[in-house]
């Protein structure tokens, strides 16, 4: 699990067809799984970049016995900002993680795995598809926060960039 304290740029037209820049909004994001130890990996503090998520209310109680509640961004999807980050791209394959690890790969055992992020394979018409995984559109209701977080774990600790 990554977690994190970021800020947000807010602007507004100054009436003169320009832009003035107002007070940055701070707000806590989450993230879980693999993706959440790239994320640590790939940023540093002070980088800008652009998300995909949704935003969770959690309440906790800390250790004087203090019920608190807040409201984070759950990320799902993360990258730098194109517009302000210069960066390089690898386009070389990524290796399935039990490859990397040493292990046999997944195919050997009779079980198709995708490496991470991968483009799915172009659908052979003469059979099934033999693919586990479904993919599904997440959508967010008009109040913001999606109906199924609340069974998921309420996190209390955040580390301030």
């Amino acid at each position: 699990m990554l977690t994190a304290r970021v800020g947000q740029e807010q602007f507004e037209a100054d009436g003169q067809g320009g832009f003035q820049q107002l007070d940055n909004h701070y707000f806590n994001v989450v993230q879980y799984g693999k993706s959440a130890e790239r994320s640590f990996n790939q940023f540093k503090p002070g980088d800008r970049f652009v998300t995909e998520g949704y935003v969770r209310d959690f309440t906790y109680e800390n250790r004087e016995g203090e019920q608190i509640e807040g409201k984070e961004f759950v990320v799902k999807k993360i990258g730098h900002d194109t517009a302000r980050t210069r960066y390089e791209v690898d386009r070389s394959p990524r290796q399935p993680s039990a490859e990397r690890d040493g292990a046999a790969p997944a195919a050997e055992h009779g079980v198709e795995q995708d490496a991470p992020d991968a483009e799915p394979a172009p659908a052979d018409k003469s059979t099934k598809s033999k693919s586990t995984r479904s993919r599904k559109l997440a959508t967010i209701p008009s109040n913001g926060v999606a109906s199924s977080t609340a069974d998921r774990e309420a996190v209390g600790a955040e580390v301030p960039f």
